[in-house]
């Protein structure tokens, strides 16, 4: 699989938006989109960039969080609800 060439694989672009260099959690991230026989592991916003737009990379750091810290499956559904929620509200920034 071809990445972005802004992609590091090593670092965690959400986290780089605020200079915190901290490595890629891979597959205990909740954002990392597992592989399959074709593809391999990625990060769901490895083609993103939010480097420019801090308050974006902010909000999707405080959504893993709450995908991460989800005790129940009823947690989770939750999050992601939220989540879908906000992305269907769209924004024009």
């Amino acid at each position: 699989m071809s990445q972005h060439p802004d992609f590091d694989a090593t670092l965690c672009r959400l986290e780089l938006a605020f200079g915190r260099a901290e490595r890629c959690r891979r597959a205990e991230c909740a954002f990392w989109e597992e592989g399959g026989a074709v593809l391999s592991g990625s990060c769901a916003f490895e083609s993103v960039d939010v480097s420019d737009r801090p308050q974006l990379a902010a909000w999707l750091l405080g959504v893993r969080r709450a995908l991460e810290a989800a005790t129940s499956v009823e947690d989770v559904a939750e999050s992601r609800r939220r989540f879908y929620r906000r992305l269907n509200a769209g924004r024009s920034d």
